[in-house]
């Protein structure tokens, strides 16, 4: 069973900011390829120029880099499994006219939903001791929001080719719900949070043990 939390980011109220009257061609699949592969090179991009922020919580934060660096495959594959079962496209480029969406909208929703998620997890006892490290996240994933930004002033890869990809709730709860099952995230995190101590993130040592015996208990049940 999925956590509900991993997969609950509000997508009923972010697929209903589109605007209206407005209609757009739905994308074909190598335009929507094309677009996600900028967008991930965009936001990689950005990732290695905010990366200063982590210099809040550790004195080596180019070794906390490397941590996340090696899970850049991880990454990649969630994003082919998403593109491979999301439906989002066709095959042409004579995709029929959807409703619009306000992709400027979104991305502030989104940024309002993790903001907000940040004081339940404050009020979590388990959770209080790493709050330096939860600020610091958030500090980065804004910075990394505002390069992006920057860097779309003009408009977004799908703005720019005149097209966007057809996305309903429905469909895009089951694929996050597959794709993060087959990311085995258990045993991601576990590995992570051990390379994060060694590269000087200290506060999460007292949760590495948990994480490892979550995963290990997860492996059991899939054999």
């Amino acid at each position: 069973m999925i956590d509900k939390s991993l997969t609950d980011v509000g997508l009923k109220d972010i697929l209903s900011l589109t605007i209206p009257g407005q209609t757009i061609r739905e994308c074909s699949c190598r335009e929507d390829h094309e677009c996600v592969n900028e967008i991930k090179e965009e936001v990689f991009t950005c990732a290695d120029k905010c990366w200063y922020k982590f210099r809040e919580i550790t004195n080596n934060p180019l070794a906390l880099k490397a941590c996340i660096d090696a899970k850049e495959n991880i990454f990649n594959d969630f994003v082919t499994c998403v593109q491979g079962h999301l439906d989002s496209c066709v095959n042409d480029m004579n995709g029929p006219q959807i409703p619009k969406h306000d992709l400027l909208k979104m991305l502030a929703y989104g940024e309002q939903k993790i903001v907000a998620s940040r004081e339940g997890l404050l009020k979590n006892a388990v959770m209080r001791p790493i709050k330096h490290i939860l600020e610091t996240t958030l500090e980065f994933g804004a910075c990394v929001k505002d390069c992006f930004l920057t860097k779309n002033r003009d408009g977004f890869c799908f703005d720019r080719i005149g097209c966007q990809p057809l996305i309903t709730e429905d469909h895009a709860m089951r694929t996050l719900k597959h794709c993060i099952k087959q990311l085995d995230w258990k045993r991601e995190a576990s590995s992570l949070c051990d390379c994060s101590v060694n590269a000087g993130v200290s506060t999460l040592e007292r949760y590495c043990p948990m994480l490892r015996l979550m995963s290990q208990r997860g492996g059991r049940r899939q054999g």
